[in-house]
């Protein structure tokens, strides 16, 4: 998030600000991630839903009205950060097959951004 504060600083009507705006906070939490000692298999895992969760707003955003809508996907993320390092962490204590444990980061992800998702849609 520093990041695209400091591009929209000097880079006005850039490429770059939207670049650091949208994928930023994801990069930021697969390197989280990484710190946490996550399996490859679990950043791809990780990798997968947030792109997908990208895409998806992207797509139900594409009217101009909804130009606040972006803020609910950016609060949204912590919550996809819990879930992947509480992915990270059981991915080193238990013992699970690659595909097993990719299955189970997306699914903490996506649990993660669904709280995030609802506290921003009902409680605010």
């Amino acid at each position: 998030m520093a990041g695209a504060v400091f591009a929209a600083m000097f880079w006005h009507h850039s490429h770059i600000t939207n670049f650091l705006y949208t994928w930023g906070p994801q990069g930021l939490a697969l390197g989280v991630m990484f710190l946490f000692g996550a399996r490859p298999s679990v950043i791809t895992g990780a990798a997968i839903v947030f792109a997908s969760y990208l895409g998806f707003y992207r797509w139900y955003l594409s009217d101009p009205r909804d130009v606040m809508g972006w803020l609910i996907y950016t609060f949204s993320l912590p919550g996809g950060l819990v879930g992947g390092i509480v992915a990270a962490r059981w991915s080193r204590v238990r013992e699970s097959s690659p595909i097993a444990a990719g299955f189970v980061a997306a699914a903490l992800i996506i649990a993660g951004i669904a709280v995030g998702e609802a506290y921003w849609h009902y409680a605010v």
